[in-house]
């Protein structure tokens, strides 16, 4: 990712330096809080009098793409009822005079699509140049190739946004196929039906913040290769943020099956004993996916395989059986340890720790991702990953303006993380993700949290609770919508 290198030299500095100082005077042993550095984090930008919404037009960082819905073993649905805005958060950010970050919102003749998407600064000091989001096109649209919009930046989220469309972006088209998990349901698939991206509400007295790790790699992914890819990126991610290796060299290269060898994907296809060849459950022809067993059990062979099992800490949260030991590996279901979902996939980002989460689809399919980012805005959940829009083509699908860096709110009443769609079983084959389980994983060393959590807290938490809530609440009456 670019900016990687510089981070991964600044956070092993910053390790290095924070441990002797830590051996040396442990009274000075940095502790974490969540919000605790909310004013540090905001020292020394330049906050003032909020400016007013600013438009975005043609050209200034925000592309739009139709997608055409092209799963495995699912009749195509080509000119799809979704949309993808990909931004360009510097030329955004840029365009719109907000150096430090806003909020991004887009409305069509089928309402408020894109909802406070954050185009977060910290995110650019994490080494991701932009973020994707998928929006509700309307029913059975056929091909589109403009869209009448209104698309502004504000500095605060807002709680509406009642703009009227007068701008026509034109519309490009992108293949969305990414899937590989085999849900409990079974993959039997047939006949797109259509399923509305929602709108979501706001809390006006809602917290608002972010978090974002630096340092997630996404490799590119084959056919039905999420599971073993979110793991490939998962090590990558420790390794080059904690310098955590094994005893193999794997590099961060396509591969599927074991080919080339020092492939780490290609390595944990063969930990999941993922079929490469024949006949997949449900009929379809293979790469076939892999079922949550498989997930576990490749990662734990892994870890086992290279020498990691003292050095790692693995946990989980949903996980089928709760506790468990995998390959000699023990396994912390957290699921019954007194924090919600949206709570524990938080925590564990603010510590540092990468989290693989499982996407399901009601009726059967599911995809794995690496989460990079989450936090909450008014109130409502979101978070952000890494993945392969568009598996077994290694020349797109993996960059933000591809789909490869996603958004999607969660939704507590339904389940749902409404931003993103994909394939299931029966009528209901298109749907909203819905939770399957999360896994994490840490370097298990006594300070790693508490070292990552200090050394980090300045450039990555885009902590905007108490002073965009304030602006917020200025700009709204200031200018309302």
């Amino acid at each position: 990712m670019p900016n990687a290198t510089a981070h991964v030299a600044g956070i092993t500095r910053f390790r290095k330096e924070a441990a002797r100082e830590t051996v040396d005077h442990p009274e000075k042993q940095p502790r974490w809080t969540p919000y605790a550095r909310l004013g540090l984090a905001f020292l020394g930008l330049g906050l003032g009098q909020p400016a007013p919404a600013v438009p975005i037009g043609i050209g200034q960082g925000v592309d739009l793409s139709q997608v055409d819905l092209a799963f495995p073993g699912v009749l195509p649905q080509p000119a799809s009822q979704y949309g993808l805005a990909a931004v360009d958060i510097g030329q955004v950010l840029g365009a719109a005079a907000l150096p430090s970050g806003g909020f991004l919102n887009m409305a069509t003749a089928q309402g408020w699509v894109v909802q406070n998407l954050p185009v977060d600064a910290a995110m650019l000091a994490a080494g991701y140049p932009g973020i994707s989001v998928m929006f509700d096109l309307g029913t059975s649209p056929g091909r589109i190739t403009a869209l009448s919009v209104a698309l502004d930046v504000s500095a605060a989220p807002l709680t509406s946004f009642a703009a009227s469309p007068g701008t026509s972006f034109s519309v490009g088209q992108l293949e969305l196929n990414a899937q590989g998990g085999i849900g409990p349901a079974g993959v039997n698939r047939s006949g797109p039906t259509d399923y509305r991206i929602p709108q979501m509400s706001f809390d006006p007295a809602g917290q608002t913040f972010s978090v974002w790790q630096p340092n997630h790699a996404s490799v590119e992914q084959g056919v039905n290769q999420c599971g073993p890819a979110s793991l490939a990126n998962s090590f990558q991610y420790l390794e080059d943020t904690f310098g955590l290796t094994g005893s193999q060299v794997h590099a961060d290269i396509p591969g599927v099956g074991g080919v080339p060898p020092n492939s780490r994907v290609a390595q944990f296809d063969l930990a999941t004993m993922r079929q490469i060849t024949g006949t997949c459950p449900g009929g379809t022809p293979a790469p076939c996916g892999v079922s949550e067993d498989q997930f576990f059990k490749g990662k734990t062979a892994y870890i086992k395989n290279n020498g990691l099992v003292s050095g790692l800490a693995v946990k989980s949260y949903g996980k089928s059986g709760g506790d468990q030991t995998v390959n000699g590996v023990f396994i912390d279901d957290q699921s019954n340890d007194g924090l919600s979902l949206v709570d524990w996939l938080l925590r564990e980002l603010q510590h540092g720790e990468d989290v693989e989460l499982w996407l399901d689809w009601k009726g059967g399919g599911a995809h794995l991702v690496d989460l990079i980012g989450g936090g909450k805005i008014k109130g409502t959940p979101w978070f952000s990953w890494v993945h392969d829009f568009t598996q077994g083509d290694n020349s797109k699908g993996t960059s933000y303006s591809e789909g490869g860096l996603g958004f999607s709110f969660f939704d507590d009443a339904t389940g749902c993380w409404n931003n993103y769609v994909g394939s299931g079983q029966g009528a209901t084959q298109i749907a909203c993700a819905t939770f399957g389980f999360a896994a994490s994983e840490s370097v298990s060393e006594p300070s790693t949290v508490a070292l990552f959590a200090s050394g980090l807290a300045l450039v990555l938490l885009g902590l905007r609770a108490r002073v965009l809530e304030n602006r917020g609440q200025r700009e709204e009456k200031a200018h309302p919508h």
